[in-house]
């Protein structure tokens, strides 16, 4: 009986003292006693370190909804203008939602068989979500056409003289589609300053949903008032959306350094 009970409290002894540690063990490694160094040099436990990033992750987020910017890969977007225009840049060629103030950056390229948009073409591609409307930018870069507007062209002041120098302004088409089954073409007018290697994304003119883009020329001369037409093909009356587009039609825009106007759209 006597082997028993010392059995008994030899146990309990094991336990009582497994308790002990235990409870000392967690007293000395509690989250409040590890701390983590953040970004800037600040010392902070490690329960508000990890609140603070939450925190700081939900306010970049809920800016970047709030603003409708959409940030890109900078090596991603960087490659996209090293490959259209061959500058060494991080700024990303953004292009502006249509009725928005919302940018959008391309990030990639899709090959011709990636994509049913256009014939003969490649597209730079970017996606956005704005709210709860998700989608993609893509731009036909093939069709990029230059505006050799003459210098001085859109302003009187001197001042602008040396700037306009430095200004590379074209068009180019670009298409905006969502979760729906359109894809709404535009013409879009761009500026790169290259005393900054940045683009602007200037203007747009709406050309149609699932056209096909096939020309854009300038008048010849290119003289004031500056004008270019846009020939695409639509669908005809009796085509079904899931045909190709096969009537002719062309436009004609108005451009400035400053934004395109749709000439028929005044006209009529």
């Amino acid at each position: 009986m006597m082997k028993v009970l010392k059995l008994v409290t030899f146990s309990l002894s094991i336990v009582f003292a497994s308790v002990i540690l235990a409870g000392v063990y967690r007293f000395n490694l509690t989250d409040d006693d590890i701390y983590i160094e953040m970004s800037d040099g600040t010392v902070l436990p490690y329960d508000e370190a990890v609140i603070l990033e939450k925190k700081t992750k939900n306010e970049e987020k809920s800016a970047a909804l709030r603003e409708g910017i959409f940030t890109a890969d900078t090596q991603e977007s960087s490659l996209v203008m090293r490959k259209l225009f061959s500058l060494q840049t991080t700024t990303p060629f953004n292009i502006m939602l249509p009725d928005s103030n919302s940018l959008v950056a391309l990030t990639h390229f899709l090959g011709g068989d990636e994509h049913e948009s256009q014939d003969n073409s490649e597209l730079a591609a970017g996606s956005y979500q704005h709210g709860e409307v998700r989608g993609s930018v893509l731009l036909d870069y093939y069709k990029i056409t230059p505006l050799n507007f003459p210098e001085g062209s859109s302003t009187t002041s001197s001042m602008h003289s040396d700037n306009d120098k430095a200004l590379f302004t074209f068009v180019a088409p670009f298409a905006v589609t969502t979760q729906g089954s359109g894809v709404f073409w535009y013409l879009g007018l761009f500026n790169i300053d290259y005393q900054t290697n940045r683009l602007s994304h200037i203007d747009s003119e709406f050309v149609g949903d699932r056209v096909e883009i096939k020309h854009i020329e300038p008048s010849e001369p290119f003289d004031s008032p500056y004008s270019i037409t846009v020939t695409y093909n639509e669908r005809g009356p009796l085509q079904a959306m899931s045909d190709k587009p096969s009537m002719r039609q062309m436009v004609e825009l108005r451009v400035s350094k400053g934004e395109i106007i749709n000439l028929s759209a005044i006209s009529g």
